[in-house]
């Protein structure tokens, strides 16, 4: 199940939000309207202060969108390929198709975001003075501060920071060590994370509700970078190996005249494959999953045949045996399919699933114990 919305594309990439951005947008709008507002600029109504509220937390997240391009635009520049860019309320993740990223190319990413959101801070600052309409000038002294804010705590020598990737590209440098690299730049980010949430809870204890945000992105930040370093140790580790040391090299094949009750009593209860690939004589037609069986109604299944319901192996993304694991994984996690096909001389040699990657992880962690 997706869990964001595709809004469109910028520059060929696809643009897209996190479900929990809708609730943070709403969040922050009565954050807006009930508190900040009618502190700094008193006298107005309800109405205005919800207009003004909304507006600038939709303003805050086109910030937020263009501090996300700004590190497109330079992979991009670097000839690094973008697929997606997925934003949460006061950041984003970019999906890159090529991991192959140096250091220096990492550090110049890194640092184009807190750039862009300082140059737009210092924009809003200019103008903010020259503007006597009280709603926009209300609205341009928000994004002003927010932006500053943005760019400074972006800094933070931390990762996932941007701060954070740029320390994992300078030590990545010095080092050659890349696992390493994010082992110390984690480690900021998780001391920070956890100061935030300390500070959030002595504000809140002290009686000021907006120490929730604090704890709230200080749990973010630290997960994160808790989560950043598993996988700084799951690419090194699936880097040195091969899809053929992992993949399923004797698998069962059906043909299209097979009956679904038949290929789920004699095959999925029986055998531990994901998908089972649909021969006709020699010839590769396709796959039989579990997601596609599950969509045929019981009464029927008895009745229905692989042929109906196979996908077309034209829909799925081929594997060499020669290709890196982690690359490999990346892609069937991305496609969400259940298995991708190894071929060799264009015929099926293996069959690579999520769940061999997983085990293998498993195995390799355990001997390592």
């Amino acid at each position: 199940m997706q869990k964001h919305v595709k809004i469109g594309k910028i520059m060929g990439i696809e643009i897209t939000l996190h479900y929990s951005w809708f609730f943070i947008a709403l969040l922050l709008s009565w954050g807006l309207a009930k508190g900040y507002f009618p502190d700094k600029f008193p006298g107005l109504t309800i109405i205005e202060y919800w207009l003004i509220g909304s507006v600038s937390a939709i303003l805050l997240f086109v910030s937020v969108l263009l501090h996300e391009l700004s590190h497109a635009i330079v992979a991009k520049y670097n000839k690094i390929p973008i697929e997606r860019i997925q934003l949460f309320f006061f950041g984003g993740v970019a999906f890159m198709r090529d991991e192959n990223i140096k250091p220096k190319t990492e550090f110049l990413m890194a640092i184009a975001g807190p750039i862009c959101s300082l140059v737009l801070a210092s924009i809003f600052f200019t103008f903010q003075p020259a503007i006597t309409q009280i709603h926009i000038s209300a609205i341009l002294h928000y994004l002003a501060r927010i932006n500053l804010v943005l760019g400074i705590f972006n800094l933070v020598p931390g990762f996932p920071l941007d701060g954070g990737r740029a320390l994992r590209a300078v030590l990545w440098s010095i080092t050659g060590d890349f696992e390493k690299a994010t082992y110390y730049a984690s480690r900021g980010g998780k001391f920070f994370g956890m100061l935030l949430i300390f500070f959030g809870f002595v504000n809140i204890f002290a009686g000021a509700l907006g120490g929730v945000w604090f704890v709230l992105i200080g749990g973010f930040i630290y997960f994160l970078a808790e989560i950043s370093f598993e996988q700084a140790i799951l690419k090194t580790a699936l880097t040195k190996v091969q899809v053929k040391d992992v993949m399923l090299k004797k698998f069962k094949k059906l043909s299209p005249s097979h009956h679904i009750d038949e290929v789920i009593k004699d095959y999925f209860f029986i055998y531990k494959q994901q998908a089972y690939p649909v021969f006709k004589n020699t010839k590769l037609l396709g796959f039989i999953t579990i997601d596609a069986i599950k969509k045929i109604p019981l009464q029927l299944r008895h009745k229905e045949r692989v042929k109906d319901h196979y996908i077309a192996v034209s829909r799925f993304k081929t594997l060499k045996e020669t290709d890196n694991l982690y690359r490999a994984f990346m892609r069937i996690i991305k496609k969400e399919v259940p298995v991708l096909p190894v071929m060799k001389n264009k015929k099926l040699v293996g069959l690579l699933s999520k769940e061999r990657v997983l085990n293998y992880i498993k195995t390799k962690v355990s001997l390592k114990k």
